[in-house]
């Protein structure tokens, strides 16, 4: 009896030709011409004097034109996808590489203007601010050499994250009473100083 992958195999690839021939009868059969009789327990004998087939079958299996092709596609489709995946993971190696590259470059471009430009706006205030401690709008644009505007915007961004006030108080470079800004913890410095 044929084993249900050698069935298989054979029934999807040989149907439409001869897959055995009977040595005592000289006759060939295709598949749907081998008697089967499935009470005596005999599949694939002869119709005419019941030989057993099974062996002619197998044999067929081995020599069939038609199940070659099919494992020859299927082995060229095979080594056509290895291809398009050895392909494809290349291309992504080489577009990670590409990506740290790049993001290496960003970086060294990021520290280069960094260390160009001296310290950034945000960490001029904070220096001016620590240093002189109260100060007005103007002079604080003056130490840290940008616009009236600028500063606006700087200031409402470091507040995001860092307690900065405005309070009545007295700069601490010019001496002018009015408006001074500070760290949240000097606000009480400069109100002193502006009453005194």
């Amino acid at each position: 009896m044929l084993s249900e992958s050698e069935r298989r195999v054979i029934t999807e690839h040989c149907l439409d030709h001869i897959v055995a021939t009977c040595k005592d009868c000289q006759r060939a059969y295709r598949l749907s011409e081998i008697g089967a009789d499935v009470l005596g327990r005999r599949f694939h004998f002869c119709p005419t004097c019941r030989l057993d087939l099974t062996d002619a079958l197998r044999l067929h299996l081995l020599s069939c034109q038609a199940i070659s092709d099919s494992l020859e596609m299927r082995v060229k489709r095979s080594k056509i996808l290895i291809k398009e995946s050895e392909g494809l993971q290349m291309a992504a190696w080489v577009l990670a590489a590409e990506s740290e590259a790049l993001a290496q470059r960003v970086l060294e471009t990021m520290r280069s203007h960094h260390a160009a430009g001296g310290p950034s706006r945000v960490a001029q205030i904070a220096d001016v601010l620590v240093t002189h401690g109260p100060i007005c709008a103007e002079c604080l644009a003056r130490q840290t050499d940008s616009s009236a505007d600028a500063l606006s915007r700087d200031i409402a961004q470091i507040r995001l994250s860092i307690h900065i006030t405005e309070a009545r108080g007295t700069c601490g470079t010019c001496g002018t009473i009015g408006t001074v800004i500070s760290f949240g913890s000097e606000r009480t410095r400069g109100n002193d100083q502006g009453a005194a």
